[in-house]
Order: C-alpha cells, then structure tokens, then sequence
C-alpha cells in the first residue's frame, strides 16, 4: 500500500476515519483487512455507505476509502401531545439536536415515550416517528407523532387476606380510586403508575399505625382487559398480628 485517501467525510475529520482503519501504508494489501476497516466503519454508526476501491499508482496501490455520512438531527419536535409537555417527553426521550440520526434510538425512544404514557394511565398512547428532510441543510428533521388516546379506568379494586380492616377503609387510604358515573366530568378513577407506586405505601403505613408491624402486601396484580380501557387490582395482604404497646423503659445515663 503506497497510500490511503480518504473520500466524502463533511462532520467527521478524515483523520478520526483513518484512525479506525487497520490497513496501514507500506501493509500488503489484504481483502480480509479491508473488509474488517469496513466493517469497522460502519460499526462507528456514523456512516450509511462504505466503498473501497484499489488504483495503482507508481507500481505501488492507491486505497480510496469513500464514506456517505449519515445525516444529523437539526430539530427535534413532538405532535399530538396535550397531556404530556415537550419538557417531560423529551427527558425521556433522550435526544438532542445535532446528533447524528441513528434510527434504532429512535425506535428506542418512541418506546420510551409509550411508557411514560402507560405511567400516567394512557395505556392507548401511540407514537409514530417520522424523518423528514430539512430544506435548509443535509441534515434532517425528527417529528414524533403522538396520539394520546383515552386514560384506562380503574374498573375495581380487590383486597384478599384482610381480616382487621376493612377494605373501604383501605380503599379510602388510597389516591387510586375506582372509576364511577362522574369520573369522566371529575377526573377520577384514572390508573396512573406512580400513583399506584405510592399507593403500597400508604397501606402499609397505614397498617404500621393500627399496630400490625409485620404486615406483608404483595405485589399488587394487575389485569388490563383486551380493549386496554380497563383495569383491574388484586392485592394480597398478610396482615400478621396485631401489637400493643406492653411498657416504655429508659436505659442510659439520665440526669
């Protein structure tokens, strides 16, 4: 090899590129090592086209390593999303301008996004993503489709194992509430996840204070019916004994 040219790179320096090649000049010219510096080229994510292609020159070989970069994102814009603001979908989206595209983080991302709908209760949320060119560079703009859907409702809320308390009274302990005939006008009965999260610990604390301080509550089951407009809450507790406050000692050096 009497020389390496490097063709087509605009973001990324012709050296970083050569940095990643293993041929070398003054190297015999190797098929296998060339297609390990292709490989290894696209395995850096910034490249959609990798050629080789071999001249001679002065009984020596010209190596012509030609690259098409991949665009990067010049904006980054969320539609349809009325619940969520851009603020809070785009934390977890985890995108930023000026990266370069790579599609399978977006693909990543719309997931992410349907999760934090699923959190607050928009078990029907769907995102679509959609690359579009943008006329006033080569790179090009990220729109994420949102559509929102309807909040699932809680359609009951099941206690198993409480003999002590009754279950209204742990119900009313609860910010998660089963949907009603006002729900839809007043906002209740919604299933959102980090209520629910909240939710465990209110009943056990809740038990902590009525002297039960070996309560166990499982993991609550949760069953989503087909249409996903429903839901369902089983939760088990293992309430244990109930404990009175026998005597208060003091131990120490008192005045």
């Amino acid at each position: 090899i009497g020389e390496i040219v490097i063709k087509g790179p605009k973001k990324i320096e012709s050296a970083a590129v050569r940095g990643k090649l293993a041929s070398k000049v003054g190297d015999s010219v190797d098929r296998v090592t060339i297609r390990k510096d292709v490989e290894q080229l696209f395995a850096t994510g910034f490249f959609n086209d990798v050629r080789v292609e071999q001249l001679d020159k002065n009984g020596k070989a010209v190596l012509v390593y030609t690259v098409v970069e991949k665009p990067s994102i010049a904006s980054i814009s969320y539609e349809g999303n009325d619940e969520l603001s851009d603020d809070d979908i785009s934390e977890v989206a985890e995108l930023k301008a000026f990266e370069i595209l790579d599609m399978s983080r977006l693909r990543v991302a719309s997931e992410k996004i349907e999760k934090l709908y699923e959190d607050k209760g928009f078990f029907l949320a769907r995102v679509k993503v959609r690359v579009e060119d943008d006329s006033e560079s080569d790179n090009v703009r990220v729109i994420f489709d949102i559509v929102e859907n309807d909040k699932v409702m809680v359609k009951s809320i099941r206690f198993l194992g409480n003999r002590q308390l009754h279950s209204g009274n742990l119900q009313g302990a609860m910010e998660t509430k089963e949907g009603g005939f006002f729900s839809a006008i007043f906002g209740g009965g919604a299933y959102k996840q980090d209520a629910f999260d909240r939710d465990v610990q209110r009943l056990n604390f809740l038990y902590f204070n009525e002297g039960f301080v070996q309560v166990k509550i499982d993991r609550p089951q949760v069953y989503v019916t087909p249409d996903k407009k429903g839901i369902y809450i089983t939760i088990r507790v293992e309430e244990g004994d109930r404990f009175n406050i026998g005597s208060v000692d003091f131990a120490g050096d008192m005045l």
